[in-house]
């Protein structure tokens, strides 16, 4: 299974599973930001200037965080994602 991912610029490119850094592996980097990415959540309130975006609770120095940590496309950062990742660690350029 491929993933699309979408850069800042707009371009789309497809992806294993877990390869969230788009570099053509599922390594300990994607396992990184996902980590430091946990627990961030999906913004929905439409007039919160973080409108669609990943924020923890209370901010970090990464935050926003960008959606392709939320594999799972389920509005947190969390476990399950880790998860995926786990399971496609490896995987070179599927």
């Amino acid at each position: 299974m491929r993933i699309p991912y979408v850069p800042v610029d707009g371009t789309v490119k497809i992806v294993c599973p877990g390869d969230v850094n788009a570099d053509g592996i599922t390594d300990i980097s994607d396992v990184y930001l996902i980590g430091l990415g946990f627990g961030a959540l999906h913004i929905t309130n439409q007039t919160s200037p973080k409108y669609c975006q990943y924020w923890h609770p209370t901010p970090c120095d990464q935050c926003p965080h960008s959606s392709d940590l939320d594999i799972i496309e389920d509005e947190i950062i969390d476990i399950s994602d880790l998860y995926i990742a786990g399971l496609h660690f490896g995987e070179i350029g599927c």
